[in-house]
């Protein structure tokens, strides 16, 4: 982990800076700086010590020692919300009962070195705002990492773990892990070397900027890989006693401070969201034309841009992973196959609708006979078949989106022994597997499953 240079040689506060100038570029930003005396070298370190968060090793193992002698939740010596950080930040495993870190028990303001030095009362309450926030930027960092050491110390490089599952199966597990966590690091001593420099931070928008650009891309990798982990996970579970004893084992053990095995997979999707809405909080009280409201702008759009890349990137591997599964299930007994996969291909709509099977009159439609078939709904495609087992289909009948046409209101049915049944709807395959036309009769359980086929298919027609 991360900790301070020891090249500190004097602690500085940031004066305003001249809103009348023009931002100059990013890594030129210039900062006015007037000197807090000092008496001595020694004060100096002193100082430094104290504003440096500590290893995460070592706040756990001070934890273990406490909870060892009074046998008391961490939570409980800490007289905090076990969900809340101690300066007032909620951990990034929200929703569990246990925190990962906290690199202090002080607020910036709180501070001794910040209250010595006398520049509180210097400040405005949307400037110590900013600086809360750039320091709650840096103490979940903190906690973020030691939650990423955890998943791979304490989780994915368990010996048991290694005899329980393949190489491909850990390695769908634990995807780019190492390389989230090395991203944070580096992340982590950027933001140490600014609060080395500085006690009152001018800013570190530019820092979040810059990695964001150059760094952030294995979060986007991480996250896009985030379905398909639960999947694993969730069929590990359930196919692998032994796996599921050892999950279970390692969740309860002291080095997990007993949170779940998935809060920490989940932990650099919720950090990318974290940086995102605390940036945005930093923007709101920025002071417009000045450098540091340039810096945190171009910091908060690409910030956002990972961010939607994430979950972008988790939406089209789950809408992928949706396709193959469904590719799996149709059989194309009666009629020639068509290729299913495809990259611009997505499926929209599955489910069991009933078909009425009549002959018409002219005074409306008489029931036949019903029976039950499935759509599969994809972007560009309507494939209709019948059930044959839990996971398995047989294609009857398809046609192009772009060839369909329905008719939401088609009249009474008449003589069906099923009167609770909605009006049906006829949908027309204006040319079907044969390169002929064919007509479907349709109804569903209920009236609003109804419109959500209707919505569904009108939707597919004009994509």
């Amino acid at each position: 982990m991360a900790t301070f240079p020891r090249r500190f040689q004097g602690a500085t506060v940031d004066n305003d800076e001249d809103e009348g100038t023009a931002p100059p570029p990013l890594s030129r930003i210039s900062r006015t700086r007037s000197t807090i005396k000092v008496k001595d070298r020694e004060e100096v370190k002193r100082i430094v010590n104290r504003i440096k968060p500590r290893p995460a090793s070592a706040i756990f193992n001070q934890q273990n020692e406490e909870r060892d002698k009074e046998r008391k939740p961490v939570s409980s010596v800490a007289g905090a919300d076990p969900n809340t950080a101690a300066n007032g930040s909620t951990s990034p495993c929200n929703g569990s009962n246990k925190r990962l870190s906290a690199s202090t028990n002080r607020n910036w303001c709180e501070l001794p070195e910040v209250v010595s030095s006398g520049i509180l009362p210097t400040m405005t309450p949307d400037e110590r705002r900013i600086q809360e926030i750039m320091y709650e930027v840096l103490c979940t960092e903190e906690s973020f990492q030691a939650g990423l050491g955890i998943l791979i110390n304490h989780f994915m490089s368990s010996p048991e773990l290694d005899m329980l599952l393949s190489k491909p199966e850990k390695q769908h597990l634990f995807l780019n892990a190492a390389a989230v966590k090395k991203a944070s690091e580096r992340f982590l001593s950027d933001l140490y070397r600014r609060y080395e420099e500085n006690i009152k931070v001018s800013d570190i928008c530019d820092i979040i900027y810059e990695h964001s650009i150059k760094y952030f891309d294995c979060y986007i990798k991480y996250c896009s890989n985030l379905g398909s982990q639960e999947r694993m996970l969730k069929k590990l579970r359930a196919e692998k006693p032994e796996f599921e004893r050892l999950v279970d084992q390692l969740e309860n053990s002291t080095e997990s401070r007993s949170l779940r095995f998935h809060s920490y997979l989940i932990l650099p999707m919720t950090r990318i969201t974290r940086i995102r809405l605390l940036t945005e909080e930093l923007m709101k009280r920025q002071v417009t034309a000045t450098p540091q409201y340039m810096t945190c702008h171009m910091a908060l759009d690409q910030v956002k841009k990972v961010a939607h890349q994430c979950n972008e990137g988790k939406r089209l591997m789950e809408e992928r992973e949706r396709l193959f599964e469904v590719n799996q299930q149709l059989r194309f007994r009666e009629l020639p196959a068509i290729p299913l996969i495809s990259d611009s291909r997505r499926v929209l709509r599955v489910g069991e609708v009933t078909e009425i099977v009549r002959h018409d009159r002219a005074d409306g439609l008489y029931y036949k006979n019903i029976r039950k078939i499935h759509f599969f709904l994809f972007t560009d495609l309507l494939v209709i078949a019948t059930k044959r087992s839990d996971d398995a289909y047989n294609v009857i009948d398809h046609c192009c989106t772009n060839r369909l046409m329905f008719q939401a209101k088609w009249g009474r049915v008449l003589n069906c022994p099923d009167s609770n049944l909605p009006e049906p709807f006829m949908l027309s395959l204006i040319r079907n597997h044969k390169g002929k036309p064919a007509t479907y009769i349709i109804t569903c359980n209920t009236s609003s499953e109804k419109e959500e086929w209707i919505e569904a298919i009108s939707r597919a027609k004009e994509a």
